[in-house]
Parts: structure tokens; sequence; C-alpha cells
């Protein structure tokens, strides 16, 4: 996505102005939705930093049947969830920085 945005830069194309509708929905332009791949239905995070709204697609995992050994592991997932012995994370990003940094 970033080669996508750095050749948006480069070509000098102007990213569009959105209006904020009647009932607080907006309209990602079509262009938008193209380069990050969004579609009808689509999940995204909403945060605010430095006084801007970020917008963070969020990828959904589909329902799928678990074998015993995965209902086990997420037994245990879940206990140890319960019991404290689990960090939260605000967003996937941070999960992964914190997945890498255990990694390095």
């Amino acid at each position: 996505m970033m080669k996508i945005l750095e050749k948006i830069k480069e070509k000098g194309i102007k990213m569009p102005t959105i209006q904020l509708l009647r009932s607080g929905q907006i309209t990602l332009p079509t262009m938008l939705r193209e380069i990050l791949d969004l579609n009808t239905g689509d999940l995204l995070e909403t945060e605010v930093k430095k006084g801007r709204v970020v917008l963070t697609p969020v990828k959904t995992i589909p329902m799928v049947e678990l074998s015993k050994q995965g209902e086990e592991m997420l037994k245990q997932a879940l206990e140890d969830v319960k019991k404290g012995r689990a960090k939260t994370f605000n967003n996937l990003r941070d999960l992964a920085e914190d997945l890498y940094e255990k990694n390095n």
C-alpha cells in the first residue's frame, strides 16, 4: 500500500476532500477504495491522532470449525485471559510490534 501512496504523491495526484453528511456518514472516493482494496461492508478502525481522524482497514477472519486440539488451545487462551496472563492492545499494529520485539 505504501508504494501505491508514494506513486500517487510522485504523480502529484491530490487526495480528494470528502464531506460529512447529515447522519454523520462519509463516502470514501472510488480512488481511495481501490487503493486500499475496500469493499462494501468492510470494517474500518477509527482513531484520533494529533487532531486528525485516522481510518485503518480491519480485515476479519472468517469463522472456522476447530479441531479438538484447537478447541483445547482456545480454552487455555481464554483461561489465561481470565487470570490476567494476557496483554491487551489498542490495535493490531501495537500487537504486531510487541510480537516483533519479542522475536528480535
